[in-house]
């Protein structure tokens, strides 16, 4: 985990060091994040997430005019609820989730006190399991998905350097079973997030 923090870390001082060359075309963003995931089912599986809260930090950098890159990292902590479907017993799995995304954002008028955009891309989702408790999966491992990402949304500025974010974001992604064969449903997984926040450009 040190060491995924760490690479994180150089890519954003390399990201924002190239930024810093070309002022004006950069920004930041924090926002934070509600959490929404659809019921999943399959292999007589029902596959049920809790709602939940989280953070968004968002790096951009305008290549063209309408054209930007977006690199993010986001941070919730939900439980996965696995159901039997014959004996209806279930089993829940508590875990913190990681996002490392990129995405392509086309934005109508960055410079635009209101600048509506939309994205597309895609990365990975990874799964780390809590500790034990009495309805927790025997000995779950790690779990890391390749997800698609796509969502809406627009800026407003506020002033030359700040201003507000809000935005729709859906992952598509398949469900996780944390290596546990049992409760591998095999399905695609929908989780939506609205989210507000602050950027800083420069």
């Amino acid at each position: 985990m040190l060491r995924s923090i760490g690479v994180i870390g150089v890519c954003l001082l390399a990201a924002v060091s190239i930024a810093a060359a070309q002022e004006g075309r950069a920004d930041v963003a924090l926002s934070g994040t509600a959490v929404f995931t659809r019921d999943s089912s399959g292999n007589g599986v029902d596959q049920a997430v809790t709602n939940s809260g989280g953070l968004l930090g968002s790096f951009r950098f305008q290549v063209r005019r309408r054209d930007t890159i977006e690199l993010n990292y986001g941070y919730t902590r939900n439980s996965q609820i696995y159901t039997s479907g014959t004996t209806l017993a279930f089993q829940e799995q508590q875990a913190n989730v990681h996002e490392l995304t990129a995405a392509y954002v086309y934005q109508v008028n960055r410079k635009a006190k209101l600048n509506p955009f939309v994205l597309g891309g895609g990365g990975l989702l990874l799964f780390r399991p809590m500790t034990a408790s009495t309805h927790s999966l025997v000995d779950p491992q790690g779990d890391t998905e390749g997800t698609i990402l796509v969502g809406l949304g627009a800026n407003y500025r506020l002033t030359d350097a700040l201003g507000i974010r809000v935005q729709l974001r859906g992952l598509m992604y398949k469900a996780p079973d944390f290596g546990v064969n049992a409760v591998s449903t095999g399905a695609w997984a929908l989780t939506g997030e609205p989210s507000i926040g602050l950027t800083l450009r420069f």
